[in-house]
């Protein structure tokens, strides 16, 4: 549960005092107070509002801070929107910055967390190219607020607590402050640390208590409870009953609906399944008050895992990991601009949902079916991309250092190699020996030179049939057998460059190790599965010495691109290796 804080401003006396709360979707139910009004957003051009701007200005102000009609919360974005843009048309920063604070808190409200945190990034510029420094404090103050909560939102909690310092040191309201530090424990218990979240509570207890405000203080009271009851603090049930109790009394349903989830948690964790499904269900009778859809996935999925079904339960948490790898790639949410007419449809989309109640259960269960489907395809591409893109990388990084080596170092050595064999005075032998040591770095020099720039991947059977053949010596027969069985025209080029560099692999493997005098290279195909058996007549090896060679890149780059290089191998008896790959 998170507290939004502001001082009240003032727009033609009419806006009042206001708090709003908010539940968010996350391990723990979560909730907002808004002390919050629209400061008078163009004060600084001295206009004279008319008595309609001013009683839309006021709804939409509520239809954001209330969340009774989704509808009027779309046409409530459009409507700011327009103030901003008027106000940044009459240079008036302030006026436009308030209008997207108010916006971004909208966005937050909804789930729509990476449009609220663009939002709020912009409302930031737009003080900060404010030619005046009044009025600046108290918007910022907020604003660091609102990024804190936004970066919870996305698992980011070390840049949520430092917003939320940047928050605390601005402010000197006591009620600001038990609000900063609120959202600071439900960092630490997000993150399991519920001694830590007690803590940081604990120390402004004296201080809510004596608070006029009851949602706050009720607030305040269930976040402190549900905490302790994870420490096994005796005092948690009574003040998340007190809370209740509180939240009951102005009838506030979203901090409600907190409440009953919190119960139905701490009567689970006690194996009390009456008071947890009692709980459960009427926290889902307050979502579906509520008819937003944030509010009655949550209740579904706290139904559901009371109901111990381990599908269920495994439901839940595959789409939970997937939504944390989602959040995880995503490197910079300043830059997504809100797409209001997207927005419009998403809250229309909601609307129609409560026409099918009926059927809920059945209805949010193919929903999140297809939720499931869409995000898991949606990871695969991205990841399949990224994969791609870094193998391109490397292909690109191997071209540049081969060229170089080619052109600086293997005609050196070639120039080294003439002049011992031509002008270089010293004995028959020494010179031979010499002239050995000097032709086998000049093949490995060349052979690292040429292994990506003469890689012809259009005929790609010739390219590996001469890579093979170079490691053709007297002492050493390679034979091949089947090279065009697979169709190479239908394997791409990221994995010929992989299936390329881990045969490069074997044969460099074989040449330093085996002493071997017969390997046979054995390609065959199946469907869309192919298979190169390499095997040769060597001394074999240990696995210990396979992880510690240039075997063990090979197998790396055969599992970026889906297959498998497997070893058979003993000291004495050979060596086998496989690699599988398919189209």
């Amino acid at each position: 549960m998170e507290f939004q804080f502001g001082k009240q401003n003032v727009y033609s006396n009419i806006l009042k005092n206001s708090c709003y709360f908010r539940g968010m979707k996350s391990n723990k139910i979560s909730f907002l107070c808004f002390y919050v009004v629209l400061a008078s957003v163009f004060t600084g051009n001295a206009v004279i509002y008319s008595q309609s701007v001013t009683d839309s200005t006021y709804f939409y102000y509520g239809a954001i801070t209330q969340v009774k009609d989704v509808k009027a919360v779309s046409n409530a974005f459009k409507f700011f929107e327009k103030k901003a843009d008027a106000a940044i048309r009459s240079k008036d920063m302030i006026g436009a910055a308030y209008c997207f604070e108010l916006i971004s808190l909208g966005q937050f409200n909804l789930g729509f967390f990476y449009e609220s945190e663009s939002s709020a990034i912009r409302a930031l510029k737009l003080l900060d190219a404010a030619k005046s420094d009044s009025n600046l404090l108290e918007p910022r103050k907020r604003l660091m607020n609102q990024l804190g909560m936004l970066y919870r939102r996305l698992e980011d909690f070390n840049t949520s607590n430092r917003f939320y310092s940047q928050a605390l040191a601005m402010n000197t309201d006591v009620l600001a402050k038990i609000s900063i530090i609120n959202n600071m424990a439900n960092n630490f218990g997000d993150l399991q640390d519920y001694d830590k979240a007690v803590a940081y509570l604990e120390d402004y207890y004296d201080e809510v208590i004596t608070l006029s405000d009851t949602l706050p203080k009720a607030i305040y009271l269930d976040n402190l409870g549900y905490y302790q009851s994870k420490t096994g603090d005796s005092s948690a049930l009574l003040n998340m009953q007190s809370a209740l109790t509180l939240k009951e009394d102005i009838g506030h349903l979203p901090s409600i609906f907190s409440s009953y989830r919190h119960l139905s948690l701490y009567y689970l964790d006690r194996d009390d399944a009456l008071n947890a499904k009692k709980y459960a269900a009427m926290a889902g009778g307050i979502a579906d008050s509520l008819n937003i859809p944030d509010y009655q996935l949550e209740a579904l999925a706290l139904q559901l895992q009371l109901e111990n079904d381990l599908r269920f339960n495994e439901y839940i948490e595959l789409n939970s990991r997937i939504d944390k790898a989602n959040k995880s790639k995503a490197a910079k949410f300043a830059a997504i601009t809100y797409d209001f007419q997207k927005s419009e449809l998403k809250l229309k989309a909601s609307a129609v949902e409560t026409e099918r109640q009926q059927k809920i259960g059945l209805i949010y269960l193919l929903i999140g079916s297809v939720i499931l489907l869409v995000s898991t395809i949606f990871y695969v591409y991205l990841k399949g991309r990224h994969k791609k893109e870094k193998i391109q990388q490397v292909f690109n990084t191997e071209t540049r250092i081969s060229k170089k080596i080619h052109d600086e170092l293997a005609n050196d050595m070639s120039g080294i190699m003439n002049y011992v064999e031509n002008d270089l005075e010293t004995s028959p032998e020494t010179k031979t020996k010499l002239l050995t040591t000097l032709q086998d770095v000049y093949v490995r020099t060349r052979d690292i030179s040429t292994e990506t720039g003469s890689i012809d991947f259009v005929n790609f059977s010739e390219s590996l049939k001469y890579l093979l053949s170079q490691h053709n010596k007297p002492q050493i027969k390679i034979i091949v057998n089947s090279i065009n069985t697979i169709d190479w025209n239908r394997i791409s080029d990221h994995k010929k460059l992989a299936i390329y560099r881990g045969l490069q692999e074997l044969m460099v493997n074989m040449k330093k190790h085996s002493q071997a005098g017969l390997v046979t290279v054995v390609f065959k195909s199946h469907n869309n599965k192919n298979e190169i058996w390499y095997t040769d007549d060597g001394q074999g090896c240990s696995f210990e010495t396979i992880h510690q060679s240039g075997l063990r890149n090979a197998e790396s780059r055969i599992k970026d691109i889906g297959g498998t290089l497997t070893f058979e191998t003993s000291q004495g008896n050979g060596f086998k290796a496989i690699i599988t790959f398919y189209n």
